[in-house]
């Protein structure tokens, strides 16, 4: 199984995602897990045993039609079974939904059409358990 994972942020952010890939890893142990990050974060990832490939992708820029397009063909060659997005971007879940990535989480939000699970967001607490509530999706109930 081929997981992959959208978490836009920095070193921090991408620190807080990791007991969520933890999860991923212990539910699915035989999966691939796949990250796409911003530049600036991709050094976090040497401390992560649970990702195969960092993928990178700058979700502050303004992009033109030709980048999605490349990033598109990125997931598309991979074959992605699961995405789990931390974006609430539309145009990334349409990219999820255009690759035909059966299973696609994200958080309930105005850009969450193209998903096919969407997750309250919560409000308050602490970032890694916001992260993780994201698992909810799957069915995982893990804490």
């Amino acid at each position: 199984m081929r997981i992959l994972t959208l978490v836009p942020g920095g070193i921090s952010n991408q620190l807080l995602f990791f007991p969520t890939l933890e999860t991923l890893q212990q539910t699915y142990p035989q999966s691939s897990i796949d990250v796409l990050v911003e530049p600036r974060a991709k050094a976090a990832y040497r401390l992560c045993p649970q990702v195969r490939e960092v993928l990178l992708f700058d979700y502050r820029d303004q992009y033109g039609l030709a980048d999605y397009l490349n990033i598109l063909g990125v997931i598309r060659d991979r074959e992605y079974e699961i995405a789990i997005s931390l974006t609430n971007r539309p145009a990334i879940n349409l990219l999820l939904w255009l690759n035909g990535v059966p299973n696609r989480i994200g958080y309930e939000n105005n850009g969450s059409w193209f998903l096919s699970q969407q997750v309250p967001q919560p409000t308050e607490g602490y970032l890694a358990d916001n992260y993780h509530a994201l698992v909810k999706g799957l069915k995982i109930a893990a804490p």
